[in-house]
């Protein structure tokens, strides 16, 4: 969230550029978590982010949809009785593919909901979709950064 706050939100690389790298706690979330703890998680992750970006309720919003979503990505990527504890990885799928296609699916349900409720017009459906693909992508790649770094931590224990 420190990031966000401090690092992602002042960067200034044209209007289309948006990274919303927060999602990785909704992501990264381990896969025993209960659906009322992911939904307030998401809640509160949104309404955090809100606060200190003026966001009006998109942030809570869009974070709160990707948390209910959740956990039905997990079980469309991945049969839930194979699926051990832990946090979602490469490894407790199975292959990178399987993981790679749930983060992007839960990093772009949360940013098409985001930028589109920022839009609000069908006019600006065409911005939108720039936006969701450029900033998307940035935070794809920081979600599968951040889950690299953190699995090699936990399995270094």
């Amino acid at each position: 969230m420190l990031l966000q706050i401090l690092l992602f939100d002042n960067l200034a690389i044209g209007s289309c550029f948006n990274p919303l790298v927060y999602i990785v706690i909704i992501v990264l979330l381990p896969v025993e978590t209960l659906p009322v703890v992911m939904l307030l998680a998401g809640g509160a992750t949104g309404m955090v982010a809100d606060l200190f970006t003026a966001g009006a309720g998109l942030n809570a919003a869009a974070t709160m949809a990707a948390a209910f979503i959740r956990q039905p990505l997990l079980s469309l990527f991945r049969d839930r009785d194979e699926m051990r504890g832990g946090v979602p990885s490469a490894q407790l799928f199975g292959n990178e593919g399987r993981f790679i296609r749930y983060a992007a699916a839960l990093v772009f349900i949360h940013h098409g909901i985001f930028f589109l409720l920022e839009s609000l017009s069908a006019a600006g459906i065409g911005y939108a979709l720039l936006r969701l693909l450029l900033s998307g992508s940035f935070t794809l790649l920081f979600v599968l950064l951040a889950a690299r770094l953190f699995n090699l931590n936990v399995s270094s224990k």
